[in-house]
């Protein structure tokens, strides 16, 4: 075997320990492998997404959304209900942001509405937050490169696609995000950039300036009676947070303008949906959902992990009015996840889950809208077990079946008595709580299994395996570079010319001192300088030229293999770093896209090494004789 060969199978060696490290770390296999979903198998055998034994009815007719970007939990709920506790921060609760919202806060203190501190895991940006509203998925490690140039997304089991499948007329207004992510979806929309972020009043006007045709209260404007959901994302509040703070003046006259919209759109929905009910006896009322897609930390700022970054806002109420739960009842669990909007809204229109989704539904939410069926019971108990087909569905995706053995002989009575009954069901059921309480555990446990493999975790065994790759290469490429340095010194010519290894050495060291300036930078643009300059300057200060891009010759080898260690190491490196400090903020911010460049970097690095590494190795070189280089050597110079 040729060092040449050697030299590319290290490359090969170097380029899968890269591609394994950024798959633990950026989740990067995503882009180019998913587990295929086409027929996923539920826990007896059928499959959830086709089997409609345990479709749940629509509860609503209409859908409303207003997403208000950055709109923090304690907005709306209070200091309290964001720490979990009963008095709250008492730092926080000197000036509670929700006193400037309180139309909103009202609805939930007076039982008309159900709100949630909802949990947005990292990163907590606005389209990877998105992407996890409507596939119920946590976002991976390279969505926060996506936030800055948002594609169509490519899954089609999302809430957006399965509403519009199902024949849903969706209107959108509001963050651009939306039209990239769902291009010729929407029956109609208007999108504003959510990256001028100076701009806190025309991005909120270009959305409510729609409202008076879409909302018309006495349903006489065309636009108005032509959708079944609409979509509002407001931006100008993440705007005044990033400015000035959630505690400025600025942000206090934007939370009530906030609040002033939400009513509007509370009261315009109740009137579009007693004039549609009186209409249609068996028209159903509207769902109106206020959301958030993350906080804002006490400067304003988001991306991170902080519980002010992660708290986010759910909260649901019916068009027509009614309560959503009795003002006894404080029993209702206030803090949950972000991904459980997703199950919880598809049960509520009809729709399948997800099967990404790792998402558990709402109870309350499902419970305080089963009003409309013969045995609202029934209708809770359908919804949950559908919910747990399909997160048992995930879960044989993500593990082997092994892994399940022990939760299937915990939950195998539960599970079979209840399925039994709903397939049976005619007249209504009858389930124990203690049955149903079971079934609701086997799904809080199916949800931490899965959530133990998503985008925000990592994994560890193929970050090691690729570090053990690299440094095997890198080594062993070093070692390769110490035996040419060895044969190199052994050439007459450079033996009498030595002054020019300190050149060469002084030039090396000065070149990889230069690009190690720009590890902590972003943006860089010398992938191609760095290979070509490398082999150029060691092969002319070496005192030969090459014989073109591949000449067989012991400098440009050399060069090549300086090239190949260095790369290596410093990813290998840099792989490290970044490990260790995976969970602050500033990987989120700085590292992960720097080391997406690390990886391109690298990667260009190897293919030209392997396309510049010589063709003839050293030993050839002896055996057919010495090369004549195209100067005068030294001992010629001196006899002239």
């Amino acid at each position: 075997m040729t060092p040449t060969l050697v030299l590319r199978l290290l490359c090969l060696c170097a380029g899968l320990g890269a591609y394994l490290c950024s798959s633990g770390l950026l989740r990067l296999n995503e882009v180019f492998f998913q587990p295929s979903a086409a027929s996923p198998s539920d826990w007896n055998g059928q499959n959830p997404q086709r089997d409609n034994a345990h479709q749940t009815d629509a509860a609503y007719d209409r859908l409303v959304v207003v997403l208000i970007d950055a709109l923090r939990a304690d907005m709306v709920l209070g200091s309290a209900a964001m720490h979990g506790t009963t008095e709250g921060n008492e730092q926080q609760t000197k000036g509670e942001l929700n006193a400037h919202m309180p139309f909103t806060s009202g609805l939930v203190t007076s039982g008309r509405a159900l709100g949630y501190v909802a949990h947005a895991s990292v990163p907590t940006v606005t389209m990877p937050r998105l992407k996890a509203l409507v596939t119920g998925k946590a976002p991976a490690f390279i969505d926060i490169l996506k936030n800055f140039n948002s594609a169509a997304l490519d899954e089609d089991a999302n809430l957006v696609s399965l509403l519009a499948a199902s024949g849903k007329r969706i209107v959108f207004y509001g963050d651009d995000t939306w039209l990239k992510l769902f291009p010729e979806t929407f029956k109609r929309s208007d999108g504003t950039s959510g990256f001028y972020t100076r701009d806190t009043v025309e991005v909120d006007d270009n959305v409510t300036r729609h409202l008076k045709e879409e909302l018309d209260p006495t349903m006489q404007e065309e636009k108005s009676g032509d959708w079944d959901a609409l979509v509002l994302h407001y931006l100008g509040l993440d705007h005044v947070g990033h400015l000035r703070g959630p505690r400025s003046p600025l942000m206090r006259e934007k939370l009530e303008e906030m609040d002033d919209v939400v009513r509007l759109v509370v009261d315009s929905v109740r009137a579009q949906d007693a004039w549609r009910m009186e209409k249609d006896k068996a028209a159903r009322p509207s769902l109106v959902l206020l959301c958030s897609d993350h906080g804002m930390s006490e400067v304003g700022n988001h991306g991170g992990a902080t519980l002010e970054e992660s708290s986010a806002l759910l909260m649901f109420m019916r068009g027509d009015g009614k309560p959503m739960r009795s003002l006894d009842d404080i029993s209702y669990k206030q803090k949950r996840s972000q991904v459980d909007l997703v199950p919880t809204i598809s049960s509520l229109f009809g729709l399948s889950i997800p099967i990404y989704s790792s998402g558990l539904l709402l109870e309350d939410v499902v419970r305080a809208s089963s009003g409309f069926a013969l045995h609202p019971e029934t209708y809770y108990l359908r919804a949950l077990y559908r919910n747990f087909q399909q997160l048992y569905a995930l879960a044989k995706i993500k593990f082997h079946a092994s892994a399940l053995v022990t939760f299937d002989k915990q939950y195998e009575i539960p599970l079979s008595k209840l399925s039994k009954v709903l397939e049976g069901d005619e007249h209504g059921i009858s389930v124990d709580k203690q049955t149903a309480a079971a079934v609701l555990e086997a799904c809080e446990t199916l949800q931490a299994k899965v959530a133990q493999s998503d985008g925000s975790e990592y994994n560890s065994t193929a970050i090691f395996s690729g570090l053990v790759f690299i440094f095997f290469s890198g080594v062993a490429t070093l070692a390769m570079l110490i035996i040419t340095v060895k044969m190199e010194a052994d050439d007459k010519v450079v033996q009498q010319g030595s002054h020019l290894h300190a050149v060469l050495g002084v030039g090396s060291i000065l070149q990889i001192a230069s690009l190690s300036s720009t590890f902590f930078a972003l943006g860089n643009s010398h992938l191609w300088l760095d290979a070509t300059t490398s082999v150029k300057a060691s092969s002319t200060l070496s005192g030969r030229e090459t014989q073109g891009l591949t000449g067989s010759t012991n400098a440009t080898k050399a060069a090549c293999l300086t090239i190949f260690t260095y790369q290596a190491l410093r990813f290998a490196v840099y792989t490290v770093v970044v490990y260790f400090m995976r969970f602050h903020l500033f990987i989120w911010s700085v590292f992960a896209p720097k080391m997406l460049y690390e990886v391109a970097h690298l990667a260009v690095s190897l293919v030209l090494v392997a396309l510049l590494a010589p063709a003839t190795s050293n030993s050839e070189r002896e055996l057919n004789g010495p090369t004549k280089p195209r100067h005068m050597d030294y001992e010629s110079t001196t006899t002239t």
